[in-house]
């Protein structure tokens, strides 16, 4: 009987140590920066900030490696990607940092709001329109700009992130 309890806990023992070390870790979730729209999913390698004087702003995230002149005003070519346009207040100081609803701009007094986006897929454009819903999360820690959007753009889902540095692009050119 001795025997029988030893070897009974002796097995037990060794199944607590065989499942406690087999503890399955942690899967850490990895989000690419990327925008999803209609099943196609495009690698996003770049972001701009564009300002386009005070209160229109946009944030503009490429799938190419393209690059900004300050001196002309434009980029050094076009890209795929997304532009998410943005009436932002006076009181943010022009500045992304929260959550932006998307509303189709028809009071140019509403701030804070998403008030366009265009996906650039294959060199064509398309852009939301005023039966379009969505909203976009914009969270800025230094110089890294955090941005997670979902929106419905012609019926079809949109998702977008990027995590990363935007270089800014000042598109507001005064007496031109």
């Amino acid at each position: 009987m001795k025997k029988t309890v030893l070897k009974l806990a002796f097995m037990l023992l060794a199944f607590v140590l065989v499942f406690a070390s087999c503890k399955k870790e942690e899967e850490e979730v990895v989000v690419s920066n990327e925008f999803t729209y209609d099943g196609a999913t495009l690698a996003l390698k770049k972001g701009f900030h564009e300002n386009y004087g005070g209160w229109y702003q946009s944030i503009y995230l490429v799938i190419d490696d393209i690059t900004f002149s300050d001196e002309y005003y434009s980029y050094s070519s076009e890209s795929d990607g997304i532009q998410i346009n943005f009436n932002l207040s006076s009181e943010s100081g022009y500045q992304f940092n929260g959550t932006y609803p998307f509303t189709i701009q028809v009071d140019e007094e509403l701030y804070n709001i998403v008030r366009s986006v265009e996906l650039i897929i294959d060199g064509e454009t398309i852009r939301t329109t005023d039966e379009d819903t969505g909203s976009v999360v914009v969270t800025v820690s230094g110089d890294v700009y955090e941005i997670n959007g979902t929106f419905t753009v012609e019926g079809k889902s949109l998702k977008v992130y990027y995590k990363g540095t935007l270089t800014y692009a000042d598109l507001f050119q005064p007496g031109k």
